[in-house]
């Protein structure tokens, strides 16, 4: 991570803290994915399931739902730059703990069930609010980036948020008309990746224009709604003895 020089080694602790919750969502999240294919190859118990959420009811239990509750924790610790992308952050932090906390049902019950539908809810309203984050609030660093810099990460989470909907979307259509196999896997999967991939980017994108760090050292202006402007320095004219000033 590069550091601002204007900062103070307390801030820029601060400045750390911001990069390392970033990072955390973003291995958190692919931890999900990545740790239950590995445990399906290294553990003859658990079987390929047909669904993220239905390795909730194999031994990689744990392990799904530590990491879907620390991705949660870490959403509704992230300070964002503006209360309504705070808001929605916290927002997707509370469904993501839904997500965990609130199983889908074991293979072969009923799935029409209280907690079932709440799973399935919280799964909706996470996808939702993050994909409104990237819509609404995601550009608004991007001032601080040379216009053609600025063009490709715009272009970049346009096609995160398309990802972040299309995949959690096709999910929901396998599985009311097929049910959990492998397409839903990968679709869920697809879904998870895009989410993790959102938080690589904007911390690359931070990390490039040193966001936080000339924001801490008053170089740069936060909006209330979140937008990102470089403040421009006042030129003092220094004036002789007897000279009026201007």
């Amino acid at each position: 991570m590069r550091r601002d020089r204007a900062a103070l080694p307390v801030q820029q602790h601060m400045i750390a803290t911001y990069f390392t919750l970033r990072i955390l969502i973003t291995t958190g999240a692919l931890s999900v994915p990545i740790g239950c294919l590995l445990w399906t190859a290294v553990d003859s118990r658990v079987a390929l399931a047909g669904s993220l959420s239905a390795f909730y009811h194999t031994p990689a239990r744990n392990l799904v739902v530590g990491a879907v509750v620390a991705v949660g924790v870490c959403l509704i610790a992230y300070r964002g730059y503006s209360p309504g992308e705070n808001r929605l952050l916290n927002g997707a932090g509370i469904a993501g703990i839904g997500l965990a906390v609130f199983p889908t049902a074991a293979p072969g019950h009923g799935q029409d069930n209280v907690v079932n539908w709440i799973h399935i809810g919280s799964a909706i309203g996470f996808f939702a609010l993050v994909s409104a984050t990237i819509v609404v609030y995601s550009w608004r660093t991007l001032p601080l980036l040379s216009p053609r810099t600025a063009k490709v990460y715009r272009g970049t989470y346009l096609v995160l948020c398309l990802c972040l909907i299309g995949f959690p979307v096709g999910a929901a259509a396998v599985a009311a008309s097929i049910g959990p196999g492998t397409r839903l896997l990968g679709l869920e999967t697809g879904a998870i990746v895009a989410f993790a991939a959102y938080w690589a980017v904007k911390t690359d994108e931070l990390r490039r224009s040193s966001a936080e760090g000339r924001i801490v050292a008053g170089t740069v202006t936060v909006a209330d709604d979140g937008r990102c402007e470089v403040n421009v320095p006042v030129i003092q004219r220094k004036y002789r003895a007897g000279e009026t000033p201007v």
